[in-house]
């Protein structure tokens, strides 16, 4: 049952509603109903414009005699924005709609006497009229109980899965999707503001059942069009070309629609001369499901595995990662609190909800702020000189993000930089031995990798071009880039990179490729070196000219080098 807040309906009596529209037909079109006239199965009734449409209904596409009240685009049935009976339809062409005599609206079973869908508030029904009691539908989509001229109830107050414009979207109002294509019941995905929003964040949450599983960010656009949507307007009003009410309504987003969708997704519909244009939808990808790849878990829709650890964490379950399970997420390899380095991450989505925020001057003033505390797990520095400090596991991280911002870790080195030789992570990207993004780090015949600082990104590089690198597996000894439509690869023949791809077994890979294309790098020899301290990383070497001429950390007597596992080995 749903009911109406008798403090909203006290603001409407005070602010006053436009005179509802008293003529019964309009060019033969039904376009109010009073008290004691029905709507029955066969019957509807219309929007003064002729926009929308209010009656019986099937959806298409549904097996079986179902009948449902709702609205829809009268110059398209198959789009339906609101249904009063979704869960309890009939299953008879018995139905009528109309007003009760309590003052209530219902849709009744005629045969079995059986109320499928009603609504009324006590606390009215013994004061009002029934004789005053009219039913208007309006240009807008919004379907008005009036009491001469005070709105009693509205289904743009009371919506199901589509939000119009005109419509209100506080944070005790929310979106329920169809149980499926053909199925009007409440399903399993509900969007909602978040009801601890500070500020004008003006968060939007999709729920499963009671878990979040999307939720939007600062500056996402379905935010600020939520916001258009609910300007103010008069009750029954919304943008109605007909509308005596001074309200600039935005062309754009007038003929547009809010709707989610059974699958999860939340979408906007823009119309455009009788045709459905789908503007955006979200989540778009599985990056965009609330915290995919669990806690410290960074995701990736581009990447050949979307989720990764960042730097210097290890899944908390490696059995569960490994089978495509990430919701558990990582954790730190080593918790002290000694170590000072930290890492930088660039657009970053994710880390909402900071524990603490604090004025500084600079960015290191930020820094020392979190590592002069051993809770503190993450910083962000903006550009308002404010510094925002994590002291709880960061959630829903996601790269390369369009709206996202600087994250910094709080890591130790040891974890990112296993000998002095690696070279420094690239956003969330680990550099394994030997591979090479400087010419002052790792193995400089693995130097053919490319570390974009403003991304976060890698890229390698190679005689035909520049390629984006979609992972790296050093367990494997192989990585993974990206070659374009139209493009094709070539290898330096010279250099321990070889093509592993099962689509071309030599150095060159056709211009047709569409997925990653596989790489194997060569196990390394000894590492360079220029003093014995170069080799204190591989226990059992030491710092001497080598065959080739330069000086490498050479095995000692009775040991020699696995380049495989990057140590000297007995044997």
């Amino acid at each position: 049952m749903l009911r109406s807040s008798s403090g909203i309906r006290e603001a409407r009596k005070e602010k006053g509603s436009a005179q509802p529209r008293w003529s019964k037909k309009l060019g033969g079109l039904r376009i109010s109903l009073r008290y004691g006239e029905l709507i029955r199965d066969n019957e509807t009734l219309v929007s003064p414009g002729g926009e929308f449409e209010f009656g019986f209904f099937s959806p298409s596409g549904s097996s079986g005699y179902k009948r449902y009240v709702g609205i829809w685009y009268k110059w398209d049935k198959r789009t339906v924005v609101w249904v009063a009976n979704r869960d309890d339809p009939l299953v008879n062409s018995n139905g009528t709609f109309g007003i009760g005599t309590n003052g209530t609206l219902q849709v009744l079973d005629t045969s079995s006497r059986k109320v499928h869908w009603y609504w009324e508030d006590d606390y009215w029904c013994y004061l009002c009229t029934t004789a005053n009691l009219i039913v208007n539908l309006t240009d807008s989509g919004n379907l008005v109980l009036y009491d001469i001229e005070t709105s009693m109830w509205e289904s743009f107050q009371n919506p199901t899965d589509t939000f119009l414009p005109g419509m209100s979207m506080s944070t005790s109002m929310s979106l329920t999707s169809w149980r499926d294509r053909d199925d009007p019941g409440s399903g399993n995905y509900t969007i909602k503001r978040d009801p601890l929003d500070v500020g004008d964040l003006n968060t939007l949450i999709i729920y499963q059942a009671k878990t979040i599983y999307w939720k939007s960010v600062k500056d996402d656009p379905l935010s600020t069009i939520s916001d258009y949507f609910s300007i103010e307007a008069p009750v029954g009003k919304g943008c109605e070309k007909s509308s005596d009410y001074d309200r600039q309504c935005n062309s754009y987003f007038d003929k547009a629609r809010l709707v989610m969708n059974f699958s999860g997704m939340i979408e906007l519909w823009k119309q455009n001369n009788r045709t459905w244009s789908l503007i955006k939808a979200e989540p778009r990808d599985i990056c965009g499901v609330y915290n995919f790849c669990g806690k410290f878990g960074s995701c990736n829709p581009n990447n050949k595995l979307a989720c990764k650890c960042l730097p210097g964490f290890m899944p908390d379950f490696p059995e569960k990662w490994r089978s495509g399970d990430f919701s558990n997420g990582c954790a730190r390899n080593d918790q002290s609190c000694g170590d000072r380095y930290t890492l930088s991450l660039k657009m970053m989505k994710g880390g909402e909800n900071p524990q603490g925020i604090y004025p500084v001057n600079n960015e290191n003033e930020c820094k020392e702020t979190c590592l002069k505390n051993c809770e503190c797990k993450s910083y962000s520095f903006d550009e308002q000189s404010s510094c925002q400090i994590w002291t709880q596991d960061l959630l829903n991280l996601q790269e390369e993000y369009p709206y996202g911002h600087n994250l910094t870790v709080r890591v130790a080195i040891s974890d990112i930089e296993p000998t002095a030789r690696n070279c420094v992570p690239c956003g969330t990207n680990m550099i394994p031995y030997p591979l090479s993004t400087s010419s002052n780090c790792a193995d400089p015949m693995y130097y053919s990798f490319d570390c974009n600082t403003t991304t976060g990104q890698v890229s390698f590089k190679a005689p035909s071009g520049t390629y984006r690198v979609s992972g790296i597996d050093p367990n494997t000894q192989k990585f993974f880039i990206q070659v374009e439509d139209g493009r094709s690869l070539r290898l330096n023949q010279s250099l321990p990179f070889n093509l592993t791809s099962p689509r071309n077994s030599s150095s060159n890979v056709s211009s047709n490729i569409t997925n990653d294309v596989e790489i194997a790098w060569d196990p390394p020899l000894e590492p360079i070196c220029n003093l014995t301290a170069d080799c204190l990383d591989w226990q059992h070497s030491s710092c001497k000219s080598a065959s080739d001429g330069k000086k490498r950390c050479l095995c000692t007597v009775s040991f020699r080098w696995d380049g495989t596992n990057l140590s000297c080995t007995q044997g």
